[in-house]
């Protein structure tokens, strides 16, 4: 049953508007060419890379890099929170954390990380670290500290999510970046 998605392929290379359908549950449902951006295994156009499910070795292992790159850093965050370094109980004390909280602040890193280094729950991690990095800029922001000390914690996203892109299909397929 669902939704019945009227699939418009124009036999050229360009997208026809969307067109609204409305299926057996009376749900409203939008669909055009643009969704085969989605899936891959729609295919007529992504690239032949995209079709064939294969990620080439170089974009695969910068990927590889990148993400244990930022996987290490951030289990050394984690770890330094739940092991209570002297430097962040002091640090986080003056933006005014208990050390009960850093520890549990630590703790939530270690399983958000552990989540990401995962393959089946890579994205889940990313989006579970992006939140996390999200409010520690947002925390930075609270105590008003300088837009370069900010600039970490976005830095780190922005990696997080470029690691996991670099390494899945699927994400790409959901983040098109044209040439």
């Amino acid at each position: 049953m669902g939704c019945d998605l009227a699939l418009i392929f124009a036999h050229s290379n360009s997208f026809k508007s969307p067109t609204r359908k409305f299926g057996v549950s009376g749900t409203l449902c939008y669909s055009s060419a643009l969704i085969s951006n989605i899936t891959p295994h729609w295919g007529i156009f992504m690239d032949s890379q995209m079709q064939s499910g294969q990620v080439s070795k170089a974009s695969l292992w910068t990927g590889r890099i990148i993400s244990g790159l930022i996987v290490v850093l951030l289990v050394f965050d984690g770890l330094t929170k739940v092991m209570k370094a002297a430097f962040v109980i002091k640090a986080a004390a003056q933006l005014g954390f208990s050390e009960n909280t850093v520890v549990a602040i630590g703790a939530v890193l270690l399983v958000c990380t552990a989540l990401y280094v995962i393959p089946r729950t890579a994205v889940l991690g990313a989006i579970l670290l992006s939140a996390y990095l999200g409010g520690a800029v947002d925390t930075m922001v609270h105590a008003r500290n300088s837009p370069a000390q900010m600039l970490f914690p976005i830095t780190c996203g922005v990696l997080v999510w470029a690691g996991i892109y670099l390494r899945d299909l699927r994400i790409r397929a959901l983040i098109p970046l044209r040439r």
